[in-house]
């Protein structure tokens, strides 16, 4: 997409996507109130959102590079706002999501759809009949200096938390409404750092499934998956699977071979710390967002196959091996490539019997421009470095017999001697990046300290959730802390058991003190036959348990008419 220069200060308003009179006031008078921050607002076209009845605006605004230094370097950030077409979209709660990277270039045109059509993103927003914003993260996407590269220093949580501050207080002179910030997963790490920094910016805070960790080396993530996550049945078979691999020399042996094969000159205890590290986080990230059934399915297959390969003649162990290279707990696709692939392979290869793996993983990164443009994983991996730290393995986890301690702990040492994640070995200008722990400590403090509320949600099978907020910092008063049960790095309100979902919005409801006032127009009618929805207030606030025909109630923060 095109920049729109600094120093421009425009509105654009195209003729065939007609604009109300009401929103064309408010988008001038909002430029022309925050000069130094705003550039423009363009209306989204072609927004798919219309069917529900509402509309898009694209938010360009600059920021210093270094807010010390107001007077030096320049950039342009992007935002986008979504309100209702009808009704005053001014004195609504307004719902500000943070993913904490870029939003990329599907979703300008489709963040209207997803807040109509509920995406639990925007839950919030959808509950009390709000306005949406969604925030670009400086150096990520479009919201970047140039050579962003040359100018990482820069990328922190401090200065970022400064960027949204000056947005947030410009849109606030118009838009009266309650401001509620969230964000999932690095978005709602950067919801916490928020109100460490600003926070009068938000009425409240709800950050989804944001981990900040303890060093670059936090084992607190690996326990809690391997002690809390999904049920104990599920979780046992598992564990058996990463149990056998690491108890049987044959599947590393195999492991050592193939890799040795194609990268000649590493120890014997650099693969044995990579293999371990691949088993005891094997597929984390995506079982971090897949349902309990799914996993149980595909262990289910893999067991099937397994049993089938081997009675066909393969070598166990070495299927085991090929399953953990793959990352891939679902041994489907990974077997069936080694089945066809394996006469070919055991005629051409120096290595009769072994096939040729993928093996793109190890090749490191390359801070450079290109790569820099077209992934937000760069600004992300020197992010967590830096600042959002990043997890280890435990293996007296998964080898927790007695008998076995001193293999867990041998395993933990060699781990640690060698390092092997994916970002700290990634490349050598990331090997150089010094973990900050202030920001963590600031965003806990702030958290024990707040004077805005704030709800901390994880899920209880997310491996992310033992990055969490600790229990000693939630008073219970002002900030609350839950772990959804069943649910992963999705988590959200909407898909909590109904005593969970009650229970916050509800909370919610308190926190926000939400009274008739601030939502202005009858929606729509509610009849007896519907389903009884969870909370019904009247016009002064008060909840009502037996509603009356043709009388206006407050139900999900709009006014309806009951029938």
């Amino acid at each position: 997409m095109k920049r729109i220069l600094v120093n421009t200060i425009a509105i654009v308003v195209l003729a065939f996507a007609p604009v109300a009179l009401h929103a064309q006031t408010w988008m001038k008078e909002l430029v022309s109130l925050n000069p130094d921050v705003i550039d423009s607002i363009v209306v989204v076209t072609g927004d798919y959102g219309s069917s529900y009845g509402l509309r898009s605006y694209h938010i360009y605004y600059h920021q210093p590079l270094c807010h010390a230094k107001p007077d030096g370097e320049h950039f342009q950030l992007r935002a986008t706002l979504t309100t209702k077409t009808t009704g005053n979209p001014l004195t609504r709660l307004t719902q500000c999501y943070f993913s904490g990277y870029a939003i990329h270039e599907y979703d300008w045109t489709w963040t209207s759809y997803y807040v109509g059509s509920g995406d639990t993103r925007f839950e919030i927003a959808k509950k009390y009949n709000g306005n949406v914003m969604e925030f670009e993260h400086r150096f990520f996407g479009e919201s970047q200096p140039k050579s962003p590269w040359l100018k990482v220093d820069y990328l922190n949580a401090e200065e970022a938390a400064a960027d949204f501050h000056a947005l947030i207080d410009a849109m606030k002179k118009k838009f009266t409404g309650k401001w509620v910030m969230n964000g999932i997963s690095k978005g709602g790490a950067t919801t916490a750092i928020q109100q460490a920094y600003y926070p009068e910016d938000f009425d409240l805070y709800v950050p989804y499934a944001g981990p900040l960790m303890d060093g670059l080396t936090d084992q607190n993530l690996m326990r809690h998956y391997t002690k809390y996550a999904w049920d104990e049945n599920l979780r046992n078979r598992v564990l058996d699977l990463q149990r056998y691999a690491l108890l049987t020399p044959a599947v590393f042996n195999n492991f050592k071979d193939w890799m040795s094969y194609w990268y000649p000159g590493y120890t014997t205890n650099y693969w044995k710390a990579y293999f371990a590290s691949a088993v005891a986080l094997i597929d984390t990230e995506y079982h971090a967002y897949t349902e309990r059934s799914v996993i149980k399915s595909v262990l289910d297959k893999n067991d099937e196959l397994l049993e089938q390969l081997v009675a066909k003649g393969h070598d166990k162990d070495e299927l085991i091996c090929l399953l953990f290279y793959n990352s891939n707990i679902s041994g489907e696709g990974a077997w069936s490539d080694y089945i066809s692939n394996n006469a070919k392979v055991r005629q051409g290869s120096n290595m009769p019997g072994k096939r040729e793996l993928r093996h793109d993983l190890l090749l490191p990164l390359k801070f450079t421009e290109s790569n820099w443009t077209q992934s937000d994983m760069e600004p992300y991996y020197y992010m967590a470095l830096h600042e959002h730290g990043y997890f280890a393995p435990d293996f007296t986890c998964i080898l927790y017999n007695p008998s076995e301690k001193a293999q867990a702990e041998e395993l933990n040492r060699i781990w640690k001697e060698n390092k092997v994640n994916f970002i700290v070995s990634s490349s050598p200008y990331m090997k150089n990046v010094m973990y900050d722990p202030s920001v963590r400590e600031k965003a806990w403090n702030a958290t024990l300290h707040n004077s805005h509320p704030m709800i901390y949600l994880y899920g209880q099978d997310d491996l992310w959730t033992g990055g969490g907020v600790p229990d000693s910092l939630v008073n219970n008063t002002e900030t609350f802390k839950y772990i959804l049960e069943a649910q992963n790095h999705n988590v959200c309100i909407t898909a909590a058991t109904q005593a969970e979902r009650s229970e916050l919005w509800d909370k919610i409801d308190y926190l926000l003190n939400i009274i008739p006032s601030d939502i202005e127009e009858v929606e729509e009618a509610m009849t007896s036959s519907a389903i009884h929805p969870r909370t019904i207030y009247n016009l002064q606030g008060q909840k009502i348990a037996t509603p009356v025909s043709g009388k206006i109630y407050i139900v999900d923060g709009m006014k309806r008419v009951w029938k």
